[in-house]
């Protein structure tokens, strides 16, 4: 679906106030102006279960829409892959009204590659309200890896995080190495660190 087709699509949503929980324009063109009908047209609604917007090509831009509708929605599960947003677009996503609310949150393959990204992110983790559960994001360098697995020291919701093209036998931070071997292969060095007795998983993958 393009941007042309969510305006359209735009007066159907708005009817659906209250009964719609599913909104999935996956794989198409909504470009950057495509969220903005989107946002016009989930105006009323308070709660969605899942919105995927993977593949769509919104950049930053778009992104502030979507945000937007999470100043105004409870959201559980907000996937995002592939969709050419930046660090910028994620310091406004976790700043927004109900980000807290998020139980899954994908980010893969998109050009977030500052400290100041993953610092949001982090301080985002480290919220006690936050209800997130899977984090799914693409991390290339260590030092985001180590800013990532720090603000889940104390993390008792977390259930899964997801790291895409990360290349391990590229990680020269013996500090990164061990403490992620901690969190994943040692039960009571990870119920000290993060004082709970549940088990994080951290999934790494190339693509």
């Amino acid at each position: 679906m393009n941007s042309t087709g969510m305006e359209i699509m735009s007066p159907f949503l708005m009817s659906m106030t209250g009964t719609l929980r599913y909104v999935c324009p996956n794989n198409g063109e909504l470009g950057s102006m495509g969220p903005k009908h989107l946002s016009e047209a989930l105006t009323n609604y308070d709660h969605l279960h899942e919105l995927h917007i993977r593949l769509n090509s919104i950049g930053d831009f778009g992104m502030g829409h979507i945000s937007n509708i999470l100043d105004n929605v409870r959201i559980d599960s907000l996937h995002l892959k592939w969709n050419g947003i930046a660090d910028i677009s994620i310091e406004r996503l976790v700043a927004a009204r109900n980000a807290a609310h998020l139980r899954e949150l994908y980010l893969e393959n998109n050009p977030i590659e500052r400290n100041h990204g993953f610092d949001a992110i982090a301080s985002f983790l480290s919220r006690e309200d936050s209800e997130l559960r899977v984090l799914r994001i693409g991390v290339k360098y260590p030092g985001h890896l180590w800013i990532l697995l720090q603000s889940l020291q104390h993390n008792t919701k977390m259930e899964m995080l997801g790291l895409s093209g990360l290349n391990l036998d590229g990680l020269i931070d013996y500090n990164c190495i061990n403490f992620m071997q901690n969190l994943v292969c040692n039960r009571s060095s990870f119920a000290s660190l993060c004082q709970s007795n549940h088990l994080l998983r951290i999934r790494c993958s190339n693509d």
